[in-house]
């Protein structure tokens, strides 16, 4: 997680493993990648999570990272 993002302002951790995008499930990169393009800068998104084996969830604005 880059410092600065929008992952890591809404305190999303390395290793965290992303299982949904709002309503898009996650299955790999490839499916994150296809659920952000829905989207467009401002928006913002739900995820879900799983950290230490706990599912957890985020909101997160999707916008350019700062540093």
């Amino acid at each position: 997680v880059q410092k600065g993002s929008p992952a890591d302002k809404a305190g999303l951790k390395r290793g965290d493993i992303i299982t949904t995008l709002d309503d898009d499930k996650v299955k790999d990169v490839a499916t994150l990648r296809y659920a952000l393009y829905k989207h467009s800068v401002g928006d913002t998104v739900t995820i879900t999570y799983e950290r230490d084996g706990k599912t957890e969830s985020a909101k997160i604005n999707l916008n350019v990272a700062s540093e």
